[in-house]
């Protein structure tokens, strides 16, 4: 795979609008995955630490990772973990503040049978989704969240045992009741939540629990259906990380929703226009 055209920018660099996924050459429609959570929430480690797993091993269950269009988005990612790590004085979200920031990254895997798979997966700022609170009609901009296969909505462990918990409680509940009204939760729509920085909440189980099942019941009321995955992680952590892998395992693996769109006569597919033409 290989992006005819990047506006001009460094190959390789996160794509910035919905509609430029159509570059990546592919005979059908990728599995779509988008990342939501506010400011601090771990999608950045999240997703460095997966491109870390396929750096070590160069898999991920039976997949084999044989390329992104978007190695320099993945590379950035990884080095933003890695200098949050070392200086842990600096907001983790320092590099991640500008608005309209570059944010589709895919990941190429063939399986044993030398099948391709495409995983495409859309990482907005936190401040992105903080504006889908503030300002629910941003969300239509975002063609891929109204078209995704699966949201995977981040959660802040730390905060479940804190006093701003009722802050990351009410936030979801705005930004959810938002995302229904602008028809995001479609029956074929998965909506899975990974809990992340499980490991700081070791010592405060009691207070984990109760908050963690109130949030699920607050995601399972608005978008009126069981959670259909839930993830426990320490998203900052690569190495001996069973949990962190199973998850993006499943992210690589799972089949849910998929609806291949064969090109006719090897010509480029265009699915993003498609879908939102409802073609």
């Amino acid at each position: 795979n290989a992006l005819a055209n990047n506006s001009g920018d460094f190959i390789g660099e996160a794509l910035s609008d919905d509609e430029k996924i159509n570059e990546i050459m592919h005979k059908s429609k990728p599995i779509i995955t988008v990342l939501v959570g506010f400011v601090g929430y771990g999608k950045t480690s999240f997703l460095a630490s997966c491109y870390q797993i396929l750096l070590d091993s160069g898999s991920i269950g039976d997949y084999k990772f044989v390329n992104s269009d978007t190695l320099v988005g993945l590379e950035k990612r990884l080095y933003l973990r890695r200098y949050n790590e070392r200086v842990k004085d600096f907001s983790p979200t320092t590099a991640r503040t500008r608005r309209g920031e570059r944010h589709l990254l895919d990941f190429s895997f063939i399986d044993k049978e030398d099948k391709e798979r495409l995983i495409v997966l859309s990482d907005h700022s936190g401040e992105d989704y903080q504006d889908y609170v503030d300002k629910k009609g941003r969300i239509d901009n975002d063609k891929l969240i109204l078209n995704a296969d699966r949201i995977l909505f981040f959660i802040d462990s730390e905060k479940l045992i804190k006093p701003d918990y009722l802050e990351m409680f009410e936030n979801y509940k705005t930004l959810l009741s938002n995302m229904k009204q602008h028809h995001v939760f479609k029956k074929s729509l998965e909506v899975d939540l990974l809990f992340n920085k499980i490991d700081i909440v070791q010592n405060h189980k009691d207070d984990y629990h109760q908050n963690k099942d109130e949030i699920i019941g607050l995601f399972e009321d608005i978008i009126e259906k069981k959670i259909d995955k839930i993830f426990e992680v320490q998203s900052n952590k690569a190495n001996d990380n069973s949990e962190l892998k199973a998850c993006f395992e499943y992210i690589v693996s799972s089949d849910s929703h998929l609806k291949a769109l064969q090109t006719n006569n090897g010509a480029e597919l265009d699915w993003v226009r498609n879908l939102i033409k409802g073609k």
